[in-house]
């Protein structure tokens, strides 16, 4: 399933529009709910060892793909490597610019930046695709707060959240094809423009109602 969702900064937002769409069915539902959701301003580290702000640098004013792994896994997270590879060749100049990826470990006791470094080579990565690290207590308020559940290595699933610093988030299959995570980033941007459509929409309706 597809699942649209809505986030800010370090606190709670309530709002009346959570969309959910269910993934590669071409009847796709959406349904309106409540939620609060955060993406917490934590202290992380990248690749190359960078102290950075989760939050203020790495999603603030950007449009991002995330994906969760860890390096011993030897299943899906070589596999959702490779994906974002495929997506990162397909971007081209995009890459860093107008999208940017991020890969956050699950398994931040055991993947120090340089482990991170050494799996980033092996899949190509280029600037604009950040992996991600940090103190196991600050990785998992961050996984927590993205994904309902804390870090630690073991089975999990390959999902990929695609959003923007505007609030809108969709919960996709991490294996998609480069074309679908490409559909995926213009439908959060359209989805984005609709939402801020609609104060505007809402003012010229009161207006004319008051004039007419």
């Amino acid at each position: 399933m597809i699942r649209i969702r809505n986030f800010k900064k370090g606190f709670s937002l309530a709002t009346p529009l959570l969309f959910f769409i269910l993934a590669l069915n071409p009847c796709a539902e959406a349904m309106q709910q409540d939620t609060k959701m955060a993406i917490p301003d934590v202290t992380v580290y990248n690749q190359d060892g960078k102290r950075l702000r989760f939050y203020s640098d790495l999603i603030k004013g950007k449009l991002v793909a995330i994906n969760f792994i860890f390096t011993s896994c030897t299943y899906i997270c070589p596999m959702q490597g490779a994906t974002f590879s495929k997506l990162q060749a397909a971007l081209g100049d995009r890459l860093g610019s107008d999208v940017h990826l991020i890969s956050i470990s699950i398994d931040s006791p055991t993947d120090t930046s340089e482990r991170l470094k050494a799996w980033s080579q092996r899949y190509g990565a280029k600037p604009g695709w950040t992996f991600v690290t940090g103190e196991k207590s600050e990785i998992d308020k961050l996984l927590e707060a993205l994904t309902g559940a804390p870090g630690g290595r073991g089975e999990h699933s390959a999902i990929a959240l695609i959003g923007n610093d505007g609030g809108t988030w969709i919960r996709a299959y991490g294996m998609s094809e480069p074309e679908r995570y490409i559909e995926m980033f213009e439908q959060v941007r359209g989805i984005q423009k609709r939402i801020m459509s609609l104060p505007r929409a809402a003012a010229r309706y009161a207006k004319k109602r008051a004039a007419g």
